[in-house]
């Protein structure tokens, strides 16, 4: 059971480094970061899905990370 941090790079996102090592400090083992060039379709989201095991969290500093994503 992994703990899996994940972060939209959005632009003017002023608590990067912070979130990042609250993250670390939370107990994350990788820490994937989504380039806002991205956006629309996030790789790195689907791959970190696709990569999940039983039991394993991901976690993120807001939902906000999570929003607009494509059908």
């Amino acid at each position: 059971m992994a703990k899996v941090g994940y972060i939209f790079k959005a632009n003017h996102y002023d608590t990067f480094e912070s979130d990042k090592e609250w993250m670390r400090q939370y107990g994350c083992v990788q820490i994937v970061e989504e380039p806002v060039e991205h956006e629309t379709l996030r790789p790195q989201w689907k791959q970190l899905i696709a990569t999940l095991g039983r039991g394993d969290e991901i976690v993120v500093s807001s939902l906000c990370h999570l929003s607009n994503f494509a059908e």
